[in-house]
């Protein structure tokens, strides 16, 4: 089932371009990474899909209708800064969300239980940690029962254990039946989570897929340091003409039973061999690599 469908949408601020003809689709139990640097148009777009502002033209739909009321009442979402109140609970931040949004508070032991602050429920959000403040945001944002979550840089601002709390958290919510979509500009945390991601950057949607679609794209490569790298190269090259140097490393395709071989032919070279790696191209390689050539261009 899609969950959300976006066709040629487009915003523009007078004669700025905010976005610019994205489309992206969005599949049942997928854990979508929205990715782009600052300014290229992640929150507008989201802001967009939750109906808080016009598109200036193009089509979005949410459950395979229309974007509507109803639609939208099957989403929770945190945009931007997530706020609490302070002097009050955790339990109590929950209350005053399920008075002003209408809906029971039936659900909330359990929300509490499941983002891990049952034990915590009763203290006052200023004394939790950064990381609980998230977990509590995104029970909030579960309050009418979502099957759909969009959450705008949900770790932003967290401690290193308050960005792996949320990670798993988030990791989590597929197996509750709840699709989810994650802005974020952590790169690596992306890539420990989502099934898919969305590259923006200008406004414009420059790739979509599987993240494992993505990462086929770049080969493993074997990473070798050893001494003298530049005679080094010139005398691998003979042998191995797809080697590269690259900031005084060797670069060659990966190929695990010609490691052997080529550390043999640097020793009988008298070159020391100080290292040989393998390695694939994270996330942020790629993230980087399709943005610098659209500034290129």
């Amino acid at each position: 089932m899609s969950i959300l469908a976006i066709q040629d949408l487009h915003k523009t601020y007078g004669a700025r371009p905010a976005v610019q003809g994205v489309n992206m689709k969005i599949g049942s139990g997928q854990i979508y990474g929205f990715l782009g640097p600052n300014g290229a148009g992640k929150t507008t777009t989201i802001r967009m899909l939750l109906g808080l502002i016009r598109p200036s033209r193009g089509n979005i739909q949410l459950f395979e209708q229309h974007l509507n009321r109803r639609a939208l009442t099957k989403v929770g979402a945190i945009v931007e800064a997530p706020s609490a109140y302070g002097h009050l609970t955790g339990k109590e931040n929950l209350q005053v969300v399920a008075r002003l949004r209408g809906m029971s508070e039936r659900r909330i032991p359990e929300l509490l239980d499941y983002v891990g602050l049952k034990d915590a429920q009763n203290r006052v959000v200023r004394g939790y940690s950064l990381g609980m403040k998230g977990r509590l945001s995104i029970a909030a944002a579960l309050m009418g029962s979502p099957e759909f979550l969009v959450l705008d840089e949900p770790t932003n601002g967290l401690d290193p254990n308050g960005i792996r709390e949320v990670r798993e958290l988030i990791q989590s919510l597929p197996q509750r039946g709840i699709t989810v979509m994650v802005s974020s500009h952590i790169l690596s945390e992306v890539e420990q989570m989502a099934t898919h991601v969305g590259i923006i950057h200008q406004g414009m949607m420059r790739y979509e897929g599987a993240l494992k679609d993505l990462q086929n794209r770049s080969k493993p490569t074997l990473r070798i340091r050893v001494s003298d790298p530049e005679v080094a190269f010139s005398k691998l090259q003979m042998s191995y003409p797809q080697a590269q140097l690259s900031e005084k490393t060797i670069e060659l395709p990966a190929d695990p039973e010609k490691a052997p071989g080529i550390i043999r032919e640097l020793v009988q070279q008298n070159f020391d061999v100080y290292s040989i790696t393998p390695h694939q191209a994270t996330l942020e390689d790629l993230f980087m690599n399709i943005t610098s050539k659209e500034r290129a261009q």
